[in-house]
This record gives C-alpha cells, structure tokens and sequence, in this order.
C-alpha cells in the first residue's frame, strides 16, 4: 500500500436546501473540478424557524494537494455554484481562520 501525506487544512460550507439537489450539484462540480467533498444532512435552527440542509466538508486530499488559499477558494466557488443550484440566498464558508 502507498501512502502520501498533506499538511491538514479543512473548510465547510453550511447551508439550507434540498439535500438530493446539494449532492447533485456537488457531484457535478467535482467532476469538472476535481477534489473529494462530504455532503452530511444538517438541520438549522433559529430564532422563529427552521430549515433543513447540509454541511459540506473540504479537506486537503493528498490525491489531490492544495494550498489553504487554493482550498478556500474552491470552497468559494462551490458555494456559490450550491447557492444558485438551490435557489438559496447565502451559505456559510468556516475555514480555521475566517467565517464568510
């Protein structure tokens, strides 16, 4: 077995929506752009409501290395293409130095 190693470095982009239409929007941008992502349904609770969702973990792959800068801004990029697949408003990027 072989084996490779990459300094840690993780990103999650939450948000609300439908989950079937999160992962197939996932899938779809992976394919173009290649990288590994999780999809986990989330439920989000606020003051007067809630709304069911997902997280979507990032994470330095050693198949497929990269920076934090180049990690976060595929984060960016994914959640904008996850908003406007959604028709959601906004998503939420938390990487270990910023909240967006």
């Amino acid at each position: 077995m072989t084996t490779k190693t990459e300094p840690t470095y993780r990103v999650v982009i939450y948000m609300s929506g439908p989950i079937d239409a999160i992962k197939h929007e996932c899938r779809r941008f992976v394919l173009k752009h290649p990288q590994c992502v999780t999809v986990k349904p989330s439920t989000f609770i606020y003051c007067g409501g809630e709304e069911e969702g997902a997280e979507i973990g990032l994470l330095n792959y050693p198949r497929f290395p990269q920076s934090e800068g180049e990690i976060y801004t595929y984060a960016e990029c994914l959640a904008v293409a996850l908003v406007e697949a959604t028709h959601q408003h906004s998503a939420l990027i938390v990487s270990p130095t910023k909240t967006e």
